[in-house]
C-alpha cells in the first residue's frame, strides 16, 4: 500500500476510492503474490501523472528482481520506458516486434520535425506540407512531421509557411518516440 500511495486511505471504504485508487489496490494485491509472471493490462489507464509514476516504479522494481512482466498498454510512452520488448498489434496481429530502439531505428523516422502555428493550419497549407514528407499529423496548431533529412527540408518548410502569410510560434526537431513508429506502420494515431 505505501508503495502505492494508498498506505493513508488503508481505513477507508474501497466504495469510496477513486477508480484510479481502486486500479492501484488491484496492483497492490496482485502484488502479493511471489509470481515469477505478472501479466498486466492497460494498469495506468485513467490514471493521473503521479499514480502512473508510482505504478511505473513498481513495475521498474519488479524487472529488476528478475520478474517477467507481459504489459498490454495505449501507452507509447510507457511500453518505452517500460519494457525490453515490445510487439506493436495492429486489428489483431503483431506487425513488429523488438526493443524499443530497435524498433524506431527500423521503423521511425529519422527525425520528427513539430510546428506550433499560432492558428490552425487550413487544408492548402496541409496540403503543401504534404509534400515534404509522406507522413504529416495535424492536430489543432500542431503539425509533426516525420523526416529523413530535416537539415534539407526545415528551411524550406520555413519559407513556404512564411510565402503563405503562415505565422509560426515554435519549431522543434525531435527524435522519434514509439508513437511516431505507431503511426509510420499503421497509418493512424492510437487515439483513431
Amino acid at each position: 500500500l505505501r508503495k502505492l500511495g494508498l498506505y493513508e486511505h488503508r481505513n477507508r471504504k474501497v466504495s469510496k476510492y477513486s477508480g484510479g485508487m481502486k486500479k492501484l489496490l488491484s496492483l497492490a494485491i496482485t502484488l502479493l503474490t511471489d509470481a515469477k509472471l505478472f501479466i498486466l493490462d492497460e494498469p495506468t489507464a485513467g490514471m493521473d501523472p503521479s499514480a502512473r509514476r508510482l505504478v511505473w516504479n513498481v513495475i521498474m522494481e519488479l524487472r529488476n528482481i528478475g520478474k517477467a512482466i507481459i504489459l498490454a498498454t495505449h501507452y507509447m510512452d510507457e511500453a518505452d520506458i517500460l519494457s525490453d520488448k515490445v510487439a506493436i498489434i495492429n486489428e489483431g496481429k503483431i506487425i513488429a516486434e523488438g526493443s524499443p530502439e530497435e524498433l524506431k531505428l527500423k521503423y521511425g523516422p529519422k527525425s520528427v520535425i513539430v510546428l506550433e502555428l499560432h492558428e490552425k493550419p487550413h487544408q492548402k497549407i496541409i496540403h503543401i506540407l504534404k509534400s515534404f514528407s509522406e507522413t504529416i499529423y495535424v492536430e489543432n496548431n500542431t503539425v509533426k512531421i516525420h523526416a529523413q533529412n530535416p537539415d534539407e527540408i526545415v528551411p524550406n518548410i520555413v519559407t513556404t509557411l512564411y510565402s503563405h502569410g503562415v505565422s509560426l510560434s515554435s519549431l522543434r526537431v525531435l527524435k522519434p518516440t514509439l508513437e511516431d513508429v505507431f503511426l509510420r506502420l499503421t497509418g493512424r494515431r492510437l487515439k483513431d
